[in-house]
């Protein structure tokens, strides 16, 4: 890894092969978990070649995993933008989504929830995104509707049931008292593991 770093910073390879050697050892400092090191060095692969499709999916996802939502969100955004194929793309809506409710920017947020659901149907940071807004801003209608479509795609029967009792909740708080007990039940029957819909 040290020869590498002493390679971008003396310019001694040529372009291409520096471009693959940041790659090559990007990938391996992120088997090994060293986050800091593979961002620093899909960045330096990035910086070399902006349109660099591995190195662009990888920096967005490291820097969202190390915590840096707003910085993930500008290289995710610009990664989007080459529109080529990209297995990643309801991921990356969802990490923007979350970037731009950091930042308060909760239509655009919702917006970046929304274009990840119409990606992939059942990416869940997409759906909690859309509820977790809606909640935040005192939106219960709009909440339980996000809820309920996120337990239609759900295949986890802990989190439907999960899901179910959230919407219970938000039921009983606009006094929708026999919706509330029909989600409980549902929400008991979806995971008996799941005691707390009747706490």
């Amino acid at each position: 890894m040290r020869t590498l770093y002493l390679n971008i910073g003396d310019g001694t390879l040529e372009t291409r092969l520096l471009i693959t050697a940041s790659l090559a050892g990007g990938r391996a400092a992120w088997r090994s978990d060293d986050i800091a090191a593979a961002t620093a060095l899909f960045q330096a692969a990035l910086k070399l070649e902006p349109k660099n499709i591995e190195a662009a999916d990888a920096v967005g996802e490291l820097l969202y995993t190390a915590g840096d939502k707003r910085e993930a969100r500008k290289v995710l955004e610009a990664r989007i933008a080459l529109s080529r194929e990209n297995t990643k793309l309801a991921r990356q809506h969802a990490i923007i989504g979350e970037a731009r409710e950091l930042d308060e920017e909760f239509e655009q947020a919702l917006d970046a929830f929304s274009r990840a659901i119409e990606v992939q149907a059942d990416i869940d940071q997409g759906h909690e995104g859309i509820a977790r807004i809606h909640e935040l801003r005192d939106e219960p209608v709009e909440a339980i509707g996000a809820l309920l479509a996120w337990t239609q795609v759900q295949s986890d029967d802990t989190m439907k049931s999960a899901q179910l009792f959230r919407v219970a909740r938000l039921e009983q708080s606009i006094k929708e008292t026999d919706a509330a007990l029909t989600h409980l039940r549902e929400a008991t029957e979806a995971s008996t593991e799941n005691t707390s819909a009747w706490t």
